[in-house]
């Protein structure tokens, strides 16, 4: 095996330190709840406010866009099993997708937990969310359509991530820790208990050991007994914003407006950091498979960094998962009092950093409908119609100009009683 040997200089002399490569495996650790999952060579993303996406990672230098669902709320929480993604959709509330096609990801449950759901983690046949207002929320989703409210737990404060294992939930919560569930009483999960670390965010388990990201940087909790949990060890590495992921003897560890750094953990007692990738982004969770680390940032976009030395992680491409995927548009929802020198004259114009829009919509005399598209200038996109919502097919390819806009018209509208549109970025 090929070793790596780094030098750390700084106020002690020179310390070498020995690094094994990260191990090229396709076996990934159980970490989702967060805003990315990855399940094969499919990457699902929670982007914030601009939808729920799946892209293709077979070529890690070449992300391909599969498919996306946007209706402007902002998920930021996905678990993936089987043919179903698990969505914590803020105050929107818990969505269930269908993703056995994954180019058109289809939402075929909702429920509205009148909170703000963070994140979410799925066990069995019960999803459990951590929300920001109301604590702990148990879901049952036996019949994905129809998934319903079965219990919750106070977490005495904002409830920011959950995990679940071996009966007991782990929830980080409000500008304090860790706060642990037993959960033999589905309907009433028992608070049992509780670390504090000075802060509240998410974290990853393994094992026994919860690996807690917050103020104080990274923190390893010992729960070998669940009731006492215990603080073994704190790097101080700075903020941590978001999500944090570990493979094998490495923590991924994201930072806020600074970069990537990597920490040597497999001293249990001391974190060491061995890498640092500086970025300028706020990176908000990450995930590792094989040589490659997957980096989101606030803003949507996707970071992807060779980690195969982890001494020295380089950025290796980048995509934005923002602008491929417009909200819905209903041939019934629009307003028929304005004519068309007046759509005309209100466009607005080109979107950089946001999905597309379909907007100033209207009726044409001779039945034909008619919108505007925004998008990203010069930029291809195909229009897209439905009338179920399930099955979509493209009726135009359209490159617009440099301003960013174009005006659409679909002649064949008379023939439906609804037709639904959507945009999709050509990549």
């Amino acid at each position: 095996m090929r070793l790596i040997i780094l030098i750390i200089a700084g106020l002690f002399g020179a310390i070498a330190v020995v690094a094994e490569p990260v191990e090229k495996s396709n076996v990934v650790p159980d970490a989702p709840g967060g805003g990315l999952q990855i399940v094969g060579d499919k990457l699902y993303i929670a982007a914030w406010g601009h939808g729920f996406h799946v892209l293709d990672i077979s070529n890690p230098t070449h992300l391909k866009w599969i498919g996306g669902w946007n209706n402007h709320t902002s998920p930021t929480g996905v678990y993936v099993v089987g043919d179903y993604a698990y969505l914590a959709n803020r105050t929107s509330g818990f969505d269930v997708m269908d993703v056995r096609n994954p180019a058109n990801p289809l939402r075929v449950g909702h429920l509205f937990t009148g909170g703000d759901a963070q994140s979410v983690y799925v066990a069995g046949q019960l999803a459990y969310v951590a929300d920001l207002r109301r604590g702990l929320d148990v879901i049952d989703i036996k019949n994905p359509s129809k998934p319903e409210l079965v219990g919750d737990g106070d977490t005495k404060g904002q409830a920011f991530h959950v995990q679940v294992s071996k009966g007991f939930a782990y929830v980080s919560y409000g500008g304090e820790g860790l706060r642990v569930f037993d959960l033999t009483e589905t309907s009433k999960p028992k608070p049992v208990g509780k670390c504090r670390t000075g802060s509240g965010g998410s974290f990853q388990l393994l094992g026994d050991m919860v690996y807690f990201s917050g103020a104080d940087g990274l923190c390893r909790i010992d729960i070998n007994t669940p009731e006492l949990p215990e603080v073994r060890d704190t790097y101080r590495i700075g903020y941590i914003l978001g999500g944090i992921y570990v493979s094998g003897r490495y923590a991924y560890v994201p930072l806020e407006g600074d970069g990537l750094h990597i920490l040597d953990i497999s001293d249990p007692t001391r974190s060491l950091s061995i890498g640092f990738l500086k970025t300028g982004y706020n990176g908000w969770d990450v995930r590792v498979v094989g040589s490659y680390a997957y980096l989101m940032d606030r803003g949507a976009n996707l970071h992807v960094i060779d980690i195969s030395n982890p001494a020295n992680p380089i950025e290796v491409s980048r995509f934005g998962t923002y602008n491929f995927c417009s909200r819905v548009l209903s041939l019934t929802n629009f307003v028929a009092s304005k004519s068309a020198l007046e759509i005309q004259a209100g466009v607005a114009g080109a979107i950089t950093d946001a999905p597309p829009q379909l907007a100033d919509v209207m009726r044409i005399a001779d039945g034909a409908f008619s919108f505007t598209l925004r998008g990203v200038p010069e930029g291809v996109y195909y229009i897209q119609a439905s009338t179920d919502l399930i099955s979509w097919t493209n009726i135009s390819t359209n490159t617009l100009s440099a301003g960013g806009t174009l005006r659409i018209s679909d002649a064949d509208a008379h023939l439906f009683n609804n037709r639904f549109y959507r945009a999709t970025k050509k990549q």
